[in-house]
């Protein structure tokens, strides 16, 4: 099993949704029994639930987001998933801040997963309003399907 870990700063906006998308693509792909996928947040408030700005855009899009708990991440991530995805460079700094030296290679910006993509970084959306998260959406997207080809052909 590939496990994917998607990372932002509070598991709130972002690394929620991403999850949700590549779940998304990941299930339509028919590959549920052979990926893992979570989200986490380096500084998250354990227990919340996802944006609603969030929640709305995945409606919209037609994509499941079951009832998202946040989680900070924990050092058995590091060990535990095969992949960690981080929205921005501040994510990834504090990822490597976290982890052992063994595992900073899998940690990576999501966009980086889009090789079109000039953009290093997810935007944080929080006080964008429903604009700024489609905005991330349209980012994301592309990305996530660049890494479900990019998994598919490790299998």
């Amino acid at each position: 099993m590939i496990k994917v870990l998607f990372v932002c700063r509070l598991n709130y906006c972002r690394s929620p949704l991403a999850a949700a998308m590549f779940d998304a693509l990941v299930v339509k792909a028919g590959l549920s029994e052979s990926i893992w996928v979570e989200s986490a947040g380096t500084h998250a408030n354990p227990g919340s639930s996802a944006d609603p700005n969030s929640v709305a855009l995945a409606v919209k899009h037609n994509i499941p987001m079951h009832a998202h708990c946040s989680r900070q991440v924990t050092l058995s991530d590091f060990s535990g998933f095969d992949y960690i995805f981080a929205m921005d460079d501040s994510n990834v700094a504090t990822l490597k801040s976290m982890s052992p030296l063994q595992y900073h290679s899998k940690i990576q910006l999501l966009l980086k997963s889009n090789p079109k993509e000039k953009q290093r970084e997810v935007p944080d959306p929080y006080l964008q309003g429903p604009q700024g998260f489609e905005a991330v959406y349209q980012l994301m997207q592309p990305a996530c399907e660049g890494l479900l080809k990019q998994l598919q052909g490790e299998k």
